[in-house]
């Protein structure tokens, strides 16, 4: 039987670790798969899956009393 251990990695989107998490599954003879980037595809594609991941999606307030300073770039 063909069996593959699984590690779920839980980090921020915005960091770069997808890479290095899948060599590190390769070096150590397991899958790595980026749950991130499967939701994305899923709601790029606008799969079923991709609706009701929008739809269930939390909305962030923004609030615009704060001022960014001039010439700030705000990378987010």
């Amino acid at each position: 039987m063909f069996g593959f251990k699984i590690v779920i990695v839980n980090h921020e989107k915005r960091l770069p670790v997808d890479t290095t998490l899948a060599n590190l599954a390769l070096k150590h003879n397991m899958l790595y798969i980026s749950v991130y980037q499967l939701i994305r595809e899923h709601v790029l594609k606008n799969t079923p899956n991709g609706r009701k991941l929008t739809e269930s999606r939390n909305q962030k307030v923004m609030n615009q009393n704060v001022k960014i300073a001039d010439g700030v770039k705000d990378e987010f």
